[in-house]
């Protein structure tokens, strides 16, 4: 097909993409995560067996804990696992884990097949990695939505074109249910042949 289009992908938890010392309001440098045994690329899904699934979600979680050791569920590698954390104090009277956390990506690309009987989309033609982990993102849900061209730089030999966009004021045209190492997979909602057919 061709036609440029918008991509939002919502992880399923959150995905930890690094870690970082917190200065405790002792003034002393604490790695709460240390001994956990989670790692950059490991997606945290729940906190004291409540559901974690955006990063507010994390941080209302932590701070409602005031300061208590929390149960953290999360998934490595395909399989779900437990651990447990004792968040800090920083001078700022939050609490916090020292985890990066990111529970969306987004961006542009290209629609390479779509199929008008079951408003099947294929795009990208690979998967979305992470930009920090750069490991292809699991996902929870993601959508379709119309796009901007705001510059096309035409390839010439051993220099590949590109095409910048914004997705800033998109409208959703389907839904995305996988992103794999082949491209990115979904369902049209408002198929209009201007957005999607060349």
């Amino acid at each position: 097909v061709g036609s440029l289009v918008g991509l939002k992908l919502y992880t399923e938890g959150v995905l930890v993409v690094g870690m970082s010392e917190i200065k405790g309001k002792d003034n002393k440098i604490y790695k709460p995560y240390e001994e956990a045994g989670i790692e950059q690329g490991d997606s945290i899904i729940g906190i004291n067996d409540a559901p974690v699934n955006s990063t507010e979600e994390l941080i209302s979680c932590v701070s409602k804990c005031r300061g208590e050791t929390v149960d953290v569920t999360f998934v490595k590698d395909g399989k779900v696992l437990e651990t447990q954390i004792t968040p800090v104090k920083t001078s700022e009277n939050t609490y916090k884990l020292g985890l990066w956390v990111r529970d969306a990506e987004a961006g542009i690309g290209t629609v390479t097949f779509y199929d008008k009987e079951t408003n099947s989309f294929a795009a990208l033609g690979h998967g979305i990695q992470d930009i920090d982990t750069g490991e292809l993102v699991e996902i929870s849900s993601g959508e379709f939505v119309t796009a901007q061209i705001l510059d096309i730089e035409k390839g010439i030999r051993e220099s590949p074109g590109r095409i910048e966009g914004t997705i800033e004021n998109g409208i959703k045209i389907g839904e995305i249910y996988s992103n794999t190492d082949f491209g990115v997979y979904g369902t049209s909602t408002e198929v209009t042949p201007k957005l999607i057919i060349p």
